[in-house]
């Protein structure tokens, strides 16, 4: 099909093809005429900067151009097809003995530049000839182009036999607002990088199509190549910025929604991707290895050693390693509005079918919108409903636990939807939050009597649910409380003397001391301290520290840190204990999994909580978690990484922490970094899981706390990522392989 009638009529680049006769030698015929797929509408930042300034109805200045195009260089073999149409192209490794590619770069023949601005798309026909999947990738670049900046690329996972085209949008480099226009809404970024993923179209030098990460067998047919749509000529204004499905406006990327009609279009292909990639074929119906080494089945999750490195085994008693992504299922992201409503385009009015996905807001905790009310628009909800109707949550119970295969997961991480974990289809962890008093925001008072109170009766409240049900691993209670990085928990003992004096863990620290030390005199020698008695020490809110200043792990007060390690175990020794054993009174068959960790932590805390967590979680953001782990090998107990993550996706965000950027791909950083993380886990002796955070981007415009992380599986569209799952297939359809034969 022909791109629509009010685009620019398209402009055949057969006669690239039929230059390379000349130019390389190749006796093969122009390429067929016949096309697959059509066109897409301009997306609405190009037809708007488009009006007055594109050439309607004439041609583009780049033609004569493109009938000098050559094939400029190539990695790899490239033959004639054997129809006399088109290149077949297969991977050859270099004189070096190095790892196999095949490319081919197509640029003008005299060294010229191409004018592109008039078109919208670079079709590109390709076939995959080989017996393997296939992934290939196309770019368009300028003259300076580096990494991300100054290219605009595209990329399909094809099956054996599937042909498809490829288009790769032409998104012209928008005018630069600069960062300060974001500083007060968004966290973590210091910059905005609008020639990623951009060029100048009318300074193009080259078309690049290639194979990604071949492998020897790999094969693929170019045939045709076709320039369509209109263009942008003109200046393209940055703002609005995000379009009406809450995505970048200024990129392009594999699944990006351009149009309502798309969504329809995206089921299909994830439906057939599914029926490609089912999941590993070793997995019982818990994840677990089905083909592996049987041990005790109990009926519920359970951890145990095997042949040198923990496990966890699942109800049927296979080997279990649990791989998960943290809030699998459908579910709200909020993004302000207020404030900034020309960051958005298209809107819905408030009145319309769509305007029921506003929601007000208040009460945040950082950033521009601390202490303020507002608007905000849940772009999540709302894309769910355009793709699969009124009855968008059911319909997505079924389909994420199917996602989660096929990608390689099978566990749902923590705050996955009630309904996802009443589903029966995933095996799932639980986090116990409850409101009870507090030393402060970071940690719980557990020396008042209500703060047990309060946890039993959230407790109870799961006894007919998830206490009940096999598919669940076992219970979190707490999320991220502020431990500390010194030994035998002192670092909460600085909390604590911090806190109120209505707070009983300070009371009850002080009556510790004033019970070895009598006099407040005693304890101020000791200590180093100054104060009037054991009242004004109880009302003081002073902050405290037993570390230099200058240097805060070297202890320089002995005696004050000791003291607060005595009291700060028994704190620890209090916490543990109890929710272990209001986690047995209301679901005795299931794991205490402990308090989900972050930061560094003193081995000594890991060592108290190994007398009563079955398996310590513990949310590590590194690159690797083996340098975290290595102080914990002589306490030999199991450990579930129960967060971690990889950087914000940089195609689909102009956001930037640091003006260092690498190339998209399989040996991009994100998905590096995905590859390193996850295999290292795999393979650690101690560690039973690891959960990545989290299963869906949160929104670009940012939550209303700042965040704006694009590092999920699934975008805003609910449209899987491309890169990421391409690569986690990789590492997880054999992890237990992996993990067993591991040294």
């Amino acid at each position: 099909m022909h791109p629509k009638s009010h685009h620019r009529p398209s402009a055949r680049l057969g006669l690239i093809l039929s230059a390379l006769v000349t130019v390389q030698g190749i006796g093969c015929a122009s390429p067929s005429s016949a096309q697959q797929g059509s066109a897409s509408q301009a997306s609405p930042q190009q037809e708007s900067a488009s009006q007055g300034s594109t050439t309607q109805g004439s041609a583009p200045t780049s033609l004569g151009a493109l009938a000098q195009l050559q094939i400029a260089a190539t990695a790899g073999e490239l033959r004639p097809n054997a129809a006399g149409s088109g290149w077949r192209l297969s991977p050859k490794a270099d004189a070096a003995g190095g790892a196999p590619s095949a490319s081919m770069r197509f640029a003008p023949a005299d060294g010229s530049l191409l004018n592109l601005a008039s078109y919208q798309i670079v079709k590109i026909q390709i076939r995959n000839t080989g017996p393997s999947p296939v992934t290939v990738r196309a770019k368009i670049t300028n003259p300076d182009a580096e990494n991300l900046s100054g290219t605009c690329q595209t990329a399909a996972t094809l099956m054996p036999g599937a042909r498809q085209t490829l288009d790769l949008r032409i998104m012209p480099t928008p005018e630069d607002p600069g960062f300060e226009p974001f500083a007060k809404f968004m966290k973590y970024y210091s910059l905005v990088r609008v020639r990623d993923n951009t060029v100048d179209a009318s300074k193009i030098d080259a078309l690049t199509v290639w194979i990604d990460e071949p492998t020897p067998d790999a094969q693929i047919e170019v045939s045709d190549v076709e320039l369509a749509g209109t263009g942008a000529v003109g200046p393209v204004p940055f703002f609005p910025f995000v379009d009406k499905y809450g995505q970048y406006v200024h990129a392009d990327w594999p699944g990006k929604i351009h149009s309502d009609e798309d969504f329809a279009a995206r089921i299909l292909e994830e439906e057939q991707e599914r029926r490609d990639w089912p999941g590993p074929s070793e997995w019982n119906k818990y994840g677990g290895w089905a083909t592996g080494p049987k041990l005790k089945a109990t009926g519920n999750f359970y951890a145990a050693k095997h042949d040198g490195k923990w496990w966890l085994v699942d109800p049927e008693g296979s080997l279990f390693w649990s791989y998960g992504a943290t809030g699998a299922g459908f579910g709200p992201d909020l993004t302000p509005i207020s404030d900034r409503e020309h960051w958005f385009a298209d809107l819905p009015p408030r009145d319309g079918p769509m305007g029921k996905f506003y929601a007000e807001g208040r009460n945040v905790i950082y950033m521009y919108y601390k202490e303020r009310e507002w608007l905000g628009y849940q772009f999540s909800l709302a894309n769910s409903a355009r793709k699969y109707g009124d009855n968008a949550a059911d319909r997505l119970v079924q389909i994420t636990a199917a996602r989660l295969t096929s990608w390689g997961f099978n566990t749902m991480g923590a705050w996955s939807p009630a309904a996802m974990m009443a589903s029966g289809l995933k095996p799932y962890t639980t986090v116990i939050h409850y409101g009870a008093p507090m030393v402060n925001h970071h940690q719980p008072d557990v020396f008042h009597p209500d703060w047990e109170i309060k946890v039993r009766e959230r407790l109870e409240r799961e006894r007919e649910t998830t206490a009940k049900d096999p598919m669940n691993i076992g219970y979190f209670v707490d999320n991220e409380r502020r431990w500390g990085r010194y030994a035998r928990f002192a670092g909460v003992s600085l909390q604590i003397l911090e806190a109120e004096p209505t707070v009983a863990s300070k009371i009850a620290f002080i009556d510790d001391l004033k019970a070895k030390y009598s006099t407040i005199e005693a304890l101020n020698q000791s200590w180093g301290t100054t104060h009037a008695s054991w009242d004004a020490m109880l009302q003081s809110r002073e902050k405290v520290t037993f570390a230099d200043p200058a240097s805060p792990a070297v202890v320089v007060n002995t005696n004050m840190f000791n003291d607060c390690g005595d009291f700060g175990m028994k704190f620890g020794e209090k916490y543990f204990s109890t929710c272990r054993k209001l986690v047995k009174e209301i679901a005795p068959n299931h794991m205490y999994l402990g308090a989900r960790l972050h930061s560094h932590i003193d081995p000594s805390l890991i060592e108290l909580q190994a007398k009563y967590c079955e398996v310590i979680s513990y949310n590590m953001y590194d690159a690797t978690p083996v340098g975290r782990m290595r102080p914990y090998a002589a306490i030999d107990h199991p450990i579930m990484i129960t967060e971690w993550g990889i950087d914000n996706d940089p195609r689909q965000s102009p956001f930037r922490a640091t003006t260092v950027q690498v190339a998209i791909g399989a040996k991009g950083p994100r998905t590096e970094r995905l590859a390193q993380f996850a295999n290292d886990a795999i393979a650690h002796p101690q560690i039973v899981g690891a959960h990545f955070f989290q299963y869906r981007d949160q929104p670009l415009s940012g939550r209303p706390d700042g965040e704006a992380l694009l590092r999920g599986f699934i975008n805003g569209t609910d449209t899987p990522n491309f890169e990421l799952i391409q690569v986690n297939r990789k590492i997880t359809y054999n992890m237990y392989k992996t993990r067993s034969e591991a040294k």
